[in-house]
């Protein structure tokens, strides 16, 4: 697919079809992320694919939607038959940039990462959503993950259950100034 029809045919995805994503496409989804650019090219992600029902209900229940802790967990990942956890390794961005590298860094190398993952998945047919409300510790418990690790996001990753409608949102006018903030 052409690069400007990937970027604008993104969508965040919330219903999926139960047929099954094959280890080639995960894989090819997995291999965009660790294309990403990154600070120091650190590649501090890393990427945890779940395919198992009871440990992708454990993640599930670890969410919550809306942005409050207090609404009940996004049932609706449980459809989708891959969820991939983008993890945060902080000690490796520490090492090289100190509380920099935690604080900020991090952060942006994995959206990096998840966005090429994202778009990759419009170009191979797939759907996705960027999941990012969940319980950190929660989350990590689930995962398994040492302290030196942190979960930036969870992936769903299947085949689009709905065309996916895009949401209107500001234009490229109201949100792009030239030379200063005016």
């Amino acid at each position: 697919m052409e690069f400007q029809v990937v970027v604008h045919a993104r969508r965040s995805i919330r219903a999926y079809t139960s047929r099954e994503v094959s280890d080639g496409l995960v894989r090819t989804v997995v291999s965009a992320g660790h294309a990403a650019p990154s600070g120091g090219n650190l590649k501090e992600w890393r990427f945890i694919v779940i395919r198992d029902s009871e440990q992708k209900r454990k993640a599930v229940q670890a969410t919550y939607s809306r942005n409050n802790e207090c609404n009940p967990p996004q049932e609706w990942l449980m459809a989708a038959p891959v969820l991939i956890a983008v993890v945060a390794d902080l000690e490796t961005v520490a090492s090289r940039y100190g509380r920099l590298g935690i604080d900020r860094l991090v952060y942006l190398d994995c959206a990096s990462a998840i966005e090429n993952m994202l778009l990759c998945a419009v170009d191979l047919g797939l759907a996705s959503c960027f999941i990012s409300g969940f319980r950190e510790h929660e989350m990590a418990q689930v995962l398994g993950l040492p302290p030196t690790m942190e979960a930036v996001a969870l992936l769903p990753l299947g085949y689009s259950a709905t065309s996916g409608a895009k949401r209107p949102s500001m234009t490229e006018e109201e949100v792009t100034y030239y030379e200063a903030w005016s």
